[in-house]
């Protein structure tokens, strides 16, 4: 008796364990916390547009959320089925996301003053994409 009470509690201990769940992404807040990024940009060309040291500085330090929020995606597109969901999440916004895309290409044209501007150049250089 004393052996096979033994031997069950190893087989219990040792016996298969449940696969580890995949980590839950909240596709809906990472395509509110993407677009709110992507609305902040345009927002930071339109206040610093004529200035480029303000203007470069600030998209640095939101460059660095912006690729950790990316980061978050890719690993979200390695589901197919989280991908979808994100890819209907973010459909959500897709007029806030064009309003900032001609927010931008209005305040930040080839004549803008800041265009040409070394460290502005090199940030928009380092700005993460999906």
């Amino acid at each position: 008796m004393r052996r096979f009470t033994l031997a069950a509690l190893f087989v219990i201990a040792c016996g298969p364990k449940p696969a580890p769940q995949k980590p839950t992404i909240d596709t809906r807040a990472l395509a509110a916390e993407l677009a709110a990024q992507m609305t902040e940009v345009a927002a930071i060309v339109h206040r610093h547009r004529t200035d480029c040291p303000k203007l470069a500085s600030e998209l640095r330090l939101l460059f660095v959320r912006m690729s950790a929020s990316l980061d978050r995606a890719r690993e979200a597109q390695q589901d197919p089925v989280v991908a979808k969901q994100l890819t209907t999440d973010m459909r959500a916004y897709d007029e806030a996301s064009t309003n900032a895309v001609s927010s931008i290409e209005a305040d930040f044209t080839v004549d803008s003053q800041c265009a040409r501007d070394p460290q502005v150049r090199d940030v928009l250089q380092s700005m993460p994409t999906l």
